[in-house]
């Protein structure tokens, strides 16, 4: 750098040091009768910033609760709304009825009531949740809204509070669902075990008129039954040889 070159900064930063001061005194001599907030905007951003992405890792920490939680649901309920006829610790599947498992629709709505139940400052809904590559996905629709303020002026901090659990293979099941409800022929003889294309983990055990079903999901997760536990779900359901096809038409 030449001395003219030097000369000219030098110059600059005594100008800038120059004009903070001004700045300054004219602040401090003006607070009185006008009410500055200096920084105060950014640093409530800042503070509703970090507010919000603790409440992103709270909902994906219970997120991942509401999965397990679901999974073992789902299991239990044999992919059923819980109204349905039990037969021991079974669920009976009856095709054409509020009594056929929907499986990806009723895996959603069992999530988001769980997710729900744990959340006071969000509500999902079945719209923001989706089945994608075995994973339930939340995209919400809707925004989290933070509100904050300043001295001078109110505002809001919107996110979108999204996040992806992976799950089971839906489609397996729904598969599964689905050949079982179009071999009856074969279900109902003693030929009943070499029925079904084994593309998951299946027992079936035969009782009377009664099938029941397990299907290892083989997915760990954890539960909370007088302490925590590692568990794998185990999917079952019945059927009912005399009554589960009754409702439905044959060609």
């Amino acid at each position: 750098m030449n001395k003219k070159g030097f000369f000219m900064f030098f110059f600059a930063i005594i100008v800038l040091i120059v004009l903070v001061a001004f700045t300054t005194v004219i602040v401090s001599s003006n607070k009185k009768s006008l009410e500055i907030d200096l920084g105060g905007t950014q640093i409530a951003l800042i503070e509703k910033y970090h507010e919000g992405e603790k409440k992103i890792f709270e909902i994906e920490k219970k997120s991942l609760y509401a999965k397990f939680k679901t999974l073992n649901d789902f299991s239990n309920f044999g992919g059923l709304d819980s109204n349905c006829k039990k037969i021991d610790d079974y669920y009976v599947w009856e095709f054409n009825t509020d009594c056929e498992p929907k499986i990806k629709e009723n895996f959603i709505e069992l999530f988001k009531n769980n997710i729900n139940t744990n959340l006071d400052y969000y509500q999902y809904s079945n719209e923001d949740l989706k089945i994608e590559n075995n994973f339930i996905v939340a995209d919400a629709k809707n925004e989290l809204v933070l509100k904050g303020n300043t001295k001078n002026s109110d505002f809001v901090y919107k996110i979108k509070p999204n996040f992806k659990q992976d799950i089971i293979d839906l489609n397996k099941y729904e598969n599964l669902k689905n050949e079982i409800k179009n071999k009856k022929d074969c279900l109902i003889t003693d030929n009943y075990n070499n029925c079904l294309i084994k593309d998951l983990d299946i027992k079936i055990i035969k009782n009377g008129n009664i099938l029941k079903f397990d299907v290892n999901t083989n997915k760990e997760i954890i539960v909370y039954d007088n302490g925590i536990k590692i568990i794998k779900p185990v999917f079952k359901f019945a059927i009912d040889i005399k009554n589960s096809w009754k409702n439905q038409l044959f060609t």
